[in-house]
């Protein structure tokens, strides 16, 4: 998210003037030239077997909590992204410091029990399934969900204290060859009609409330309440990719991350 919000913020984007543009909701655009078309959690996940040895976390403070208190029975059990290696983790990671109050306590706690750093979500999922890792931290909940449907061995959590949110976003290039074919396309996304294939034939979860589906953020929102964090769509982004501050927020991490208590 931070680095398309950069290439629109540096004049990449045209905006697109259309019904259903204007109509789009503001925490989910810039200036009508970029939208935010998805509505995607942000989830723990853990292995069904977790239960007989420890209570499965349900907020962050719990999890905190079990990472403090099972150090030995955790040890190299433990996934989350490599905010180093993953945009995606990152910019996570950045959310989180804004909503948990003990954020870098979390981060060493993590570096405690040796978590391991995964570059995506999958590679979280496959180490669950094959039982190298036990819990999983801040994965993408469209993916997590599916692959829980084909691999009962992982439970999905969404966090009941706060989940943030992510959504895929897409813009017009200003040098598009078919911008008006581009438009229809974006248009599309944001339409009722695509927002309905969103929620009926993805797991990306719908934006719109007037579209109904096993997934969508009204369903999700009627399940969590309102403790559900969308990574807002404004100028806040823009300094996510500002190096100084990449900088300063990776050299904490690795100082917190890599301390033993």
């Amino acid at each position: 998210m931070p680095w398309q919000m950069a290439r629109v913020n540096q004049d990449y984007a045209r905006p697109l003037h259309s019904r259903e543009a204007r109509a789009w909701p503001d925490w989910a655009k810039w200036r009508d030239e970029v939208f935010g078309f998805t509505f995607e959690p942000i989830v723990m996940a853990y292995r069904l077997d977790l239960p007989r040895h420890m209570m499965p976390p349900s907020t962050h403070a719990d999890l905190h909590t079990l990472l403090t208190t099972r150090q030995d029975m955790l040890r190299g059990k433990v996934t989350t992204y490599s905010p180093a290696r993953s945009g995606v983790g990152y910019t996570l990671f950045q959310q989180d410091a804004r909503y948990t109050p003990r954020f870098w306590d979390l981060v060493a706690a993590m570096g405690n029990v040796d978590a391991r750093l995964e570059e995506n979500t999958r590679a979280m999922l496959q180490g669950l399934t094959e039982g190298r890792y036990w819990l999983g931290y801040n994965l993408l909940g469209s993916y997590a969900m599916v692959w829980a449907q084909h691999h009962p061995e992982v439970i999905v959590q969404v966090p009941q204290d706060y989940s943030l949110v992510m959504m895929r976003m897409a813009f017009i290039h200003r040098d598009a060859p078919h911008p008006r074919q581009a438009g229809e396309f974006v248009d599309f996304l944001l339409s009722r009609d695509g927002q309905r294939v969103l929620a009926g034939q993805t797991p990306l979860f719908s934006v719109r409330p007037d579209v109904k589906g096993p997934y969508t953020a009204q369903r999700l929102r009627d399940q969590v309440g309102d403790r559900l964090y969308p990574i807002p769509i404004n100028a806040s982004l823009l300094a996510f990719v500002d190096p100084q501050r990449r900088d300063a927020f990776m050299a904490r991490w690795r100082r917190e991350f890599q301390q033993r208590r």
